[in-house]
């Protein structure tokens, strides 16, 4: 079972998807700590409330239905989302976050070739995307 420890999310991603993001293992923004209301315990992998399996799905869609999924969903709960589109490593938690739910984690799906897991928080009220400045 993969360690669940609380690593920034970019230090969690496989060497695939770091060549992505253009070989670098750094995250593509730092934006600095988050705010201690935004900071994520470690979580249990085998601990969530919902799992949607979008194999073979892309993005927008992915992103889309696991927005969709939130919906029917109480604040606080946990979703476990399965994907194989490896850009969804980077959007689906940028969208996420911008909506205002917390990515509790990242990691490989056990015995799958390039599938993972997204562990999402949903929020207690789903809000429109965050805008960062005016």
């Amino acid at each position: 079972m993969p360690d669940p420890s609380p690593l920034p999310l970019h230090a969690q991603l496989p060497p695939q998807a770091k060549a992505i993001l253009g070989g670098s293992s750094a995250p593509p923004h730092d934006y600095g700590p988050a705010p201690a209301s935004q900071t994520v315990p470690p979580h249990d992998p085998a601990a969530y409330d919902q799992s949607i399996d979008l194999r073979g799905e892309v993005c927008p869609y992915i992103l889309m239905k696991t927005l969709l999924a939130f919906d029917g969903m109480d604040g606080g709960q946990v979703l476990r989302v399965l994907v194989n589109y490896l850009p969804a490593l980077r959007g689906v938690p940028a969208g996420l976050t911008a909506y205002g739910h917390a990515v509790l984690l990242v990691i490989p799906l056990e015995g799958g070739q390039d599938e993972w897991q997204i562990y999402a928080r949903r929020a207690a009220r789903q809000v429109g995307p965050v805008r960062q400045g005016g």
